[in-house]
């Protein structure tokens, strides 16, 4: 009985998997009328076996409405069904939207189509089909689509343009989504092109065709009605610009009002304030962290002989010295050298073409950087952040529900699921961009925090004097090569760091300040050669530069010319039985 019980239940499987095959479309006939105001009409007419298996109540039929062109926008095909028949009789249908387009049930829910041959029609018209070219204009078209669950035996179509049009290229192309097969057989007279398979097509295959005319058959849209078009299709995008604008109108003028801080009178300083880190002036100055804050951090360290910063033409390299630092300045050392002591920092564009072994370095060497920021960022935050800055937290409130009347209504008008997607996900990110991007500048300085301010605007007036008159003028005491070195990374957080330096190369070059390579090369060494003139730009520029790569980790067309495939063009979708 086992024995025989195996053979009965194979037997069973194989008379099913028979039956569910013998579901098949036969013919899959399609004509299309083109006229001059753009407007397609199509006619299909779709021949299948029906077993009760996949097509019990009817078949369905899925039609793409939603394209995007070749810049992105979306572009709605104007789609309307005219008439349903099965085997020559009206028939019940009902339609559904899906992800891009349309699917229509031809059939009855409650009753099941007899088994054997059906013949459905569909009847329909499209409009913002055609494609219009410099030259030309086409009809680029997926006569089946390449989502049928069944095989298709045959499928043909028959494209008639208006009187008078001559086609000019044409091509077909059968197989699955993307392929260029060419099991077809086409030919043209007069303005009727006709095209029909020539071997069966699998299911999820399909047959495309592309046909040319001349330009002025048929009327491209005029620029009113391109704009007019595109606005209607992308409306939530137009909400979305719309409401960013507005909000961003919003944070300014209350920036303007309440944001900005007002100077007292600057006077210049000629000394380090008292306390301040180069790094932690700029945080204030910022009234934020940036990549620099770490770059003034780094070369504070090694004008204090805590590091000495080596410059190759393809790389930066830093090496730590013995020299006893504080609490936190050892903490972030010897977060970014680690046990080493060394840290290798390849300069912009040396990751171009590099093995996939070499991105996965430069992928752990961006992460360790973005740690050692953000316990940079922490500790200069830690503990008073609040005495330096006071926040305008209604002003954020007032935005951020701006924000979600904007979200709302991009949510409510989005056309399909992935421009709803896709603009709420923009929507979200510029508006948090622009609420993020004002809550620095909507900070505004404490007491505490104008004083630092104003004490850096005079400092920075010292330090950007680039002529000798007006300097001695302001400091007329001589400017050693100790008193260089030590406002060198306060000109680097001010960002005046190439006129400290020009200023005291020419001192030097008139004899009235001396310094020697062999002094900075304690803590700076350049394959290229020592320059002072050139020293700001290579660590304010190259040495930033260098740090800010090493933190990044590396990471509609024509048819009938012969650059389509199957799947493309207008049309499209698929079916199955319901």
């Amino acid at each position: 009985m086992g024995k025989w019980g195996g053979i009965l239940f194979a037997l069973i499987l194989m008379m099913s998997s028979l039956a569910h095959a013998s579901e098949v479309i036969h013919s899959f006939d399609v004509t299309a009328q083109i006229f001059p105001s753009g407007e397609v009409k199509i006619r299909e007419d779709i021949t299948v076996t029906a077993e009760n298996n996949r097509i019990r109540h009817g078949i369905y039929r899925d039609f793409p409405t939603d394209y995007t062109d070749r810049m992105g926008n979306l572009v709605r095909v104007i789609f309307d069904l005219d008439e349903v028949l099965r085997d020559g009789s009206p028939e019940p249908y009902h339609i559904n939207s899906f992800d891009n387009g349309l699917r229509i049930y031809i059939g009855d829910a409650d009753t099941y189509v007899s088994e054997g041959k059906h013949r459905y029609t569909l009847a329909y018209s499209v409009q913002r089909v055609m494609g219009f070219f410099d030259t030309y204009d086409e009809f680029y078209w997926n006569v089946t689509g390449n989502g049928w669950v069944f095989p298709i035996e045959k499928a043909s179509i028959r494209v008639e343009f208006p009187v008078g049009a001559e086609i000019g290229k044409y091509t077909g192309y059968t197989g699955a989504f993307g392929a260029n097969g060419k099991a077809y057989r086409a030919g043209v007279e007069d303005n009727i092109f006709v095209g029909e398979t020539n071997a069966p097509l699998g299911p999820n295959e399909g047959f495309t065709v592309a046909a040319s005319i001349p330009k002025g058959f048929v009327h491209a849209p005029t620029e009113a009605q391109k704009l007019a078009l595109f606005l209607k299709d992308n409306r939530v995008w137009v909400i979305f610009f719309a409401s960013s604008v507005f909000l961003f109108v919003f944070l300014f003028v209350a920036w303007w009002k309440k944001g900005r801080d007002v100077h007292g009178t600057i006077i210049p300083r000629f000394d380090v304030p008292e306390g301040m880190s180069p790094d932690l002036l700029r945080f204030v100055v910022k009234q934020g962290y940036d990549a620099k804050t770490l770059t003034c951090f780094i070369v504070d360290a090694a004008v204090k002989g805590y590091l000495r910063i080596e410059d190759n033409e393809d790389e930066t390299v830093l090496t730590r010295t013995g020299k006893v630092v504080s609490h936190n300045t050892l903490n972030l050392l010897s977060m970014i050298f680690g046990r080493e002591g060394r840290l290798v920092l390849p300069k912009s564009g040396f990751f171009k073409g590099i093995s996939e072994s070499s991105r996965q370095e430069k992928k752990e060497l961006a992460l360790l950087l973005q740690n050692v920021q953000d316990i940079h960022e922490k500790n200069l935050k830690h503990p008073d952040y609040d005495t330096y800055f006071s926040k305008n937290a209604g002003i954020l409130l007032a935005g951020f529900i701006i924000m979600l009347f904007s979200f709302s209504a991009v949510f409510g008008l989005s056309l399909t699921q992935d421009q709803r997607v896709y603009a709420c996900i923009a929507t979200f990110l510029v508006q948090v961009v622009l609420l993020m991007g004002f809550g620095g500048p909507l900070k505004k300085y404490t007491r505490k925090g104008e004083e630092i301010a104003n004490y850096a605007a005079g400092l920075k007036m010292f330090l950007s004097v680039a002529e000798e008159a007006r300097l001695n003028a302001l400091y007329p005491k001589t400017i050693t090569p100790e008193k260089f070195e030590q406002m060198l990374p306060y000109a680097l957080a001010l960002g005046v760091e190439q006129k400290w330096c020009e200023y005291f190369s020419d001192l030097v070059k008139a004899g009235q300040a001396s310094y020697e390579s062999s002094s900075a090369d304690l803590w700076y060494h350049s394959n290229s050669g020592f320059n002072i003139g050139n020293l700001g730009r290579t660590l304010g520029e190259n040495l930033n530069s260098t740090i800010s790569s090493a933190s990044t980790p590396p990471g509609s067309s024509s048819g009938s010319g012969g650059g389509g495939s199957s799947g493309g063009g207008g049309g499209g979708g698929g079916g199955g039985g319901w």
